[in-house]
């Protein structure tokens, strides 16, 4: 077993790119990280849950659009920051942001939340 391929070895302690000695030490390494950002979508999704007794029980209200444009314009400096195309993350979160609106909407209308 590689370093990498431990469930929830911190990120921090992970080998390098540059440490990898093969493929299969990149790939769990990289298998690594996609388990983190997956479980941190789950941790996001429980706060977006979370918000919805706090909004107004509106359609205007759950899509907040300012809110939305201001996460985007924030996650694009962010990809910029780290040196990732800023047209991609923003794809990626608008394509998020939808999701997580969709499941609110459906939560005010089974829920009555």
């Amino acid at each position: 077993m590689y370093v990498c391929a431990l469930k929830y070895f911190n990120t921090l302690f992970m080998k390098s790119p540059q440490e990898c000695q093969n493929i299969n030490e990149v790939r769990e390494c990289i298998d690594t990280i996609d388990s983190q950002i997956i479980e941190l979508l789950a941790k996001r999704f429980d706060y977006v849950k979370a918000i919805v007794p706090f909004k107004a029980k509106t359609t205007d209200a759950i899509i907040a659009k300012e809110r939305k444009e201001q996460v985007i314009k924030s996650r694009r400096n962010l990809a910029e920051k780290y040196g990732l195309d800023p047209v991609i993350i923003e794809q990626i979160y608008t394509l998020l942001i939808n999701y997580f609106i969709e499941q609110e909407l459906k939560l005010i209308s089974t829920k009555n939340v």
